[in-house]
């Protein structure tokens, strides 16, 4: 397996209110579990894209890893948008 994993993106929420969640998280036994490496809320909801370097170190030497991109909001215009993502490991 890989070392030293990195999950790089450039991510933004919009009209994030109260317990409205984006998590990104990863597993590497197929869903069984999950580790989170980033989780953004209201606190985070500005409108602007910001750039985030997530260490994927639960991932080192596994066969497999799995990346999940997961939210919880409560209404129709709360918004997550991700880009430019990019996996790297040695």
């Amino acid at each position: 397996g890989h070392t030293s994993a990195r999950l790089t993106l450039w991510s933004k929420v919009s009209s994030f209110e109260g317990s409205d969640i984006a998590r990104v998280r990863i597993s590497t036994n197929g869903g069984a579990t999950y580790t989170t490496v980033s989780t953004l809320s209201a606190t985070q909801s500005d409108d602007t894209y910001h750039f985030y370097d997530l260490d994927l170190a639960a991932c080192d030497g596994a066969s497999a890893c799995e990346i999940y991109f997961d939210a919880g909001m409560s209404a129709t215009n709360d918004l997550w948008y991700v880009d430019d993502v990019e996996v790297s490991a040695f």
